[in-house]
């Protein structure tokens, strides 16, 4: 299995209220990102700016059950368990293992003319 691979395979979880919880950035949760930052770099940037408050809400949306969480409870719950190194080093390797990759033979279809 190649490095990419490996990488892409890994889940990542984190436990939140007591209960572990997978984070997956799909589709909602890349769309959730653009709405509130832009994209991946600006939310990088607001991330550097302000991480107590954009970390907290970026989790939330990446968090595939979110049962009991919310935006206002989430920054608690998370200061439970986490310190903002471990929830950037969590956020980022769930980012790196959601980003899709192109398969063989699938690329983008011809432009037609």
């Amino acid at each position: 299995m190649s490095e990419l691979e490996q990488i892409k395979s890994k889940k990542e979880y984190i436990i939140i209220g007591g209960k572990e919880r997978e984070i997956k950035f799909g589709m909602a949760a890349f769309a959730k990102v653009e709405e509130l930052y832009g994209d991946l770099a600006e939310m990088g940037t607001a991330m550097t700016a302000k991480p107590f408050t954009v970390l907290p809400k970026v989790i939330l949306y990446a968090i595939k059950d979110r049962e009991g969480l919310t935006e206002e409870n989430m920054a608690e719950m998370l200061d439970e368990n986490y310190n903002i190194n471990d929830l950037k080093d969590m956020l980022t390797s769930a980012i790196s293992s959601s980003m899709p990759t192109a398969k063989k033979g699938k690329g983008n279809p011809p432009k037609a003319e």
